[in-house]
């Protein structure tokens, strides 16, 4: 007969094992947590407690007889009703938090038992009264699985009188989100959102910095409250959102990682996992559609998967549909700025997804080779090399690339330009088609259309077909136009003496692109000259130091010759032409004439100087002879100047800041003339020493200034002085008996060499004298 309990309280419909089996053991009066385990041989051979209990059949028959309660009510306990089947048997475990218990105070004084959905290990918080959940008692201890009493601590304390928290909105939400289909008794349902909250727990803790490798059933309640606050702010209506998630571990992962296998490949082998086991949700879909679609290596994983179905192409293959050459293919995708994706093979090949497909194959068609121009347009390809260097059609060549491009919609416009100005011509004997161009040659076909364009000359063209073969022009419109543009044809020899240069000259000239060279056909050879056109409009912009210079003195401006700029710079050739323009000529022209505001022109003459500083000529004189300013002195081919001093408007303003702001300062090059040394023995032998003090301005720069005191005060204790080899050569003796002199008294040095700035004896200019009437 088997064993029963004395007292055998039935479980609440919700309750928890550990509660149930705690409420057996205190009716009978036991403080056993072995006793009822042990009475069903539920602890077989291996007598230590687990914190799940696993029963097998006959043990789960011993435990019904034991209490009284029916083994579907148990299997109830035991999460059977949720997580049935094989699931809830092999992998329930791992959903369950089982190191402590979990409880909520209200509900434990309310109902006087635990509750099994407070087991569940995403759970943090009760969802009737929203405040979160305690493991362990007042004094400190953690509350076991399998207590003693539910309702007391080991130190008498009541646990419904614990200090309740306010839960998270973040908590809340994901314990509704869990609990739903727990009430609902869906037995799949639960076990796949558990599923899902336990992926999203494990990649949260992985973008953590520094975390460790414990599986979540070993993490402790801390660490479980922080996942879950995260975690439920991606809980939404139609479940885990992980691609918050999954792009926050992608920023967390080192930016060496690249690839599928080493960013996301445990992601994909764990969701696997998942589904070997038993999981059934749209998180896989989600998962796939990040790899696919958002992550940026999604096109070379498309690729990989499921090869040309995937819509996801090279450019060698879109250039193949296209019909397009694979080069022309890759300028093409610089110029709609396409990237696509790199596998990260050895091969580094470039994939486009559908998008950049079609926006490739528009960019092929958009651009054209100049023998598609020349079909499309009905001319030859030296006509189309014509229209693009006249700009009527728009081409492009990056550095590096061998051939043009052609816009093709540039080819359209200039036929639409055409057809604007189209007119049916009554006269069609002087109308000649554009295949008797052969009969003008060197008239070039871009100056041809130019001149239908602006209206000066009248031509047909037919609506029939897109092609500028079908051009007509007026021939006696088209003569006067080949006159005008042409003229006389000039040799380089016959343009030296309409330019008055030498031959060289025009070499020059020519070389620099000053002078523009054109070419006709002669004789069926191709001669190079220039055209009145040319020299004109060369004349027009540029002129000689002759001409410059009859311009300024016809203006009674020479003085402006010496400030114009040439545009070549120094010319090496023989006949040392210097070129200015007209245009900074006639700059020069436009300033003011005068003085009364002070200005005229970069190089001021003495008297206009004078008056720019409000001084006289005389006192400028004084002062630039005393090192103050530096005089500008023109070259020797200036001789229209004579001996007349220039200064610059920079050294006048220069100086009338030294002197007006700055009266107790003077310049190092003046006080070195008034010392009469040069400036590097006053830097190196006073300055360099501190005899002398320096003092630097702002608006001078770095420009070294001396104190005129101090200045004065050392040139007075020079010319009073004179040095021992001054002395020796002026009383005919040596330098070694002036120091014996010295040494024996006869002289007594003014200055010794301890005195900074100086280094050597000098003596009073009075030792001269006396040491001559000394006998």
């Amino acid at each position: 007969m088997a064993v029963k309990l004395l007292i055998r309280p039935r479980p609440f419909q919700d309750e928890s094992i550990y509660s149930w089996l705690a409420r057996i053991s205190g009716s009978n009066m036991s403080r056993n947590k072995r006793r009822v385990l042990e009475l069903a041989d539920a602890l077989g051979s291996n007598k230590r407690i687990k914190a799940i209990p696993l029963f097998n059949d006959q043990r789960l028959r011993d435990l019904a007889e034991l209490t009284g309660v029916e083994e579907e009510w148990i299997l109830r306990l035991l999460w059977g009703n949720v997580l049935g089947g094989d699931v809830g048997r092999n992998f329930h475990r791992q959903f369950l938090y089982s190191h402590r218990a979990k409880i909520c105070p209200i509900c434990l004084n309310n109902n006087g038992y635990w509750k099994k959905s407070w087991q569940i290990l995403p759970i943090t918080c009760c969802v009737e009264h929203k405040i979160r959940l305690t493991t362990s008692c007042k004094c400190g201890r953690p509350i076991p699985i399998y207590p003693d009493s539910i309702v007391r601590c080991e130190c008498s304390r009541n646990y419904s009188k614990q200090a309740v928290k306010s839960a998270l909105d973040s908590e809340l939400n994901l314990a509704e989100y869990l609990l739903s289909p727990y009430f609902d008794e869906k037995n799949s349902e639960l076990a796949n959102r558990l599923y899902e909250t336990q992926f999203a727990l494990w990649y949260w803790y992985q973008g953590v910095r520094n975390h460790d490798d414990k599986l979540i059933k070993s993490w402790g309640f801390r660490r479980i409250l922080s996942g879950v606050k995260y975690v439920g702010n991606l809980v939404d209506v139609d479940g885990v959102n992980i691609l918050p998630l999954l792009s926050r571990l992608l920023e967390y992962e080192t930016r060496e990682r690249v690839g599928f296998r080493e960013l996301l490949g445990n992601c994909h082998d764990y969701m696997m996992r998942m589904v070997e086991d038993g999981y059934q949700g749209n998180l896989v879909k989600d998962l796939i559609n990040f790899e696919e679609n958002i992550w940026e290596g999604g096109d070379v994983l498309s690729r990989s998967r499921y090869g040309k179905n995937s819509g996801i192409a090279t450019y060698r293959e879109a250039a193949r549909q296209e019909g397009a050459s694979i080069s022309k293919a890759a300028r093409c995708m610089s110029y709609a700025s396409i990237e696509g994706a790199k596998s990260n093979s050895r091969r580094q090949r470039q994939y486009l997804n559908k998008k950049d497909v079609s926006v490739l194959g528009g960019e092929i068609k958009r651009w054209i080779s100049i023998e598609e121009a020349s079909g499309y347009l009905g001319v030859s390809r030296c006509h189309v090399l014509q229209f693009m260097d006249a700009k009527l059609i728009v081409c492009r060549k990056e550095p590096g690339e061998r051939d043009w491009l052609i816009l093709s919609s540039s080819c359209d416009d200039l036929f639409d330009r055409l057809m604007l100005g189209s007119c049916k011509c009554s006269y069609d004997i002087d109308m000649v088609p554009l295949k008797t161009l052969h009969a003008y040659p060197g008239f070039r076909l871009s100056k041809i259309i130019e001149a239908c364009i602006s209206g000066e000359v009248s031509y047909e063209l037919s609506t029939e077909s897109c092609s500028v073969r079908n051009l007509k022009f007026s021939k006696s419109e088209l003569e006067k136009i080949r006159q005008r543009y042409e003229g006389e044809f000039y040799t380089a020899k016959q343009a030296s003496q309409i330019l008055k240069v030498n031959l060289n000259a025009i070499y020059y000239l020519a070389k620099k692109k000053y002078l523009r060279k054109s070419n006709r056909c002669y004789r069926n050879r191709i001669v190079i000259g220039f055209s009145m056109l040319d020299i004109n409009e060369f004349r027009s912009g540029y002129c000689f130091y002759s001409e410059a210079k009859c311009f300024f003195m016809k203006n009674h401006c020479q003085e402006n010759i010496a400030i114009a700029k040439q545009v070549n710079g120094r010319c090496g050739i023989s006949g040392k032409i210097r070129l200015y323009r007209w245009e900074q000529l006639h700059q020069l022209m436009k300033l003011p004439r005068g003085f009364q505001n002070k200005k005229e022109s970069r190089l001021l003459p003495l008297e206009n100087a004078a008056l720019y500083i409000n001084r006289s000529a005389t006192q400028l004189k004084e002062l630039s002879r005393k090192g103050w300013i530096t005089p500008y002195r023109p070259p020797s081919h200036h001789r229209q100047y004579g001996r007349t001093l220039f200064f610059t408007e920079k050294d006048l303003k220069r100086l009338q800041l030294l002197v007006d702001h700055y009266p107790l300062l003077m310049p190092l090059k003046a006080a070195a003339k008034h010392l009469g040394y040069d400036r590097s023995h006053v830097r190196k032998q006073y300055i360099e020493s501190e005899y002398l003090k320096t003092f630097y301005i702002h608006e001078l720069g770095r420009e070294i200034l001396c104190s005129k005191q101090e200045v004065y005060g050392l040139n007075r204790v020079l010319t009073g002085t004179v040095s021992g080899p001054e002395l020796a050569k002026y009383l005919g003796v040596s330098r070694n008996t002036i120091y014996k002199w010295m040494r024996q008294g006869k002289l007594k040095p003014a200055v010794t060499p301890d005195q900074a700035g100086f280094g050597c004896y000098r003596y009073p200019v009075s030792a001269k004298y006396n040491l001559l009437t000394k006998p």
